[in-house]
């Protein structure tokens, strides 16, 4: 049986969570939804990018430790280039950047910890 915390559903979620959100926000102020949509974008861009280093790390490899520093330095390197956009661009709301840029974080914990509160089995 396939678990409910799957990569690939985390990441769909991720993508829901960007279009929804950011239409939410569309409605209040379009830089607040931009910068929510492109803390998400670049969130689950990065998370997809932490997929591949994983799967790349878990088949055989000359060097694992130079390529979970490299995709460390990467995946960071994106989120610290979107936080500079977001801090120059006066069209992008700095606050929601952020918020963006943590959704994964708070739909793996949603997930695991639904995941927790239901019957195994189910």
């Amino acid at each position: 049986m396939k678990p409910r915390c799957h990569e690939n559903t985390i990441a769909n979620y991720i993508w829901i969570t960007a279009a929804g959100g950011s239409f939410a926000l569309w409605w209040i102020a379009s830089p607040w939804a931009y910068g929510f949509f492109l803390g998400t974008a670049m969130a689950g861009l990065g998370f997809r990018l932490l997929i591949a280093d994983m799967r790349r790390l878990t088949s055989r490899s000359a060097a694992p430790t130079r390529l979970a520093l490299a995709g460390y330095l990467r995946r960071y390197l994106l989120y610290g280039a979107t936080m500079a956009v977001g801090l120059i661009n006066p069209w992008i709301a700095f606050g929601p950047l952020v918020v963006g840029l943590l959704v994964p974080k708070f739909i793996i914990l949603l997930c695991t910890s639904a995941a927790r509160r239901t019957p195994h089995g189910n």
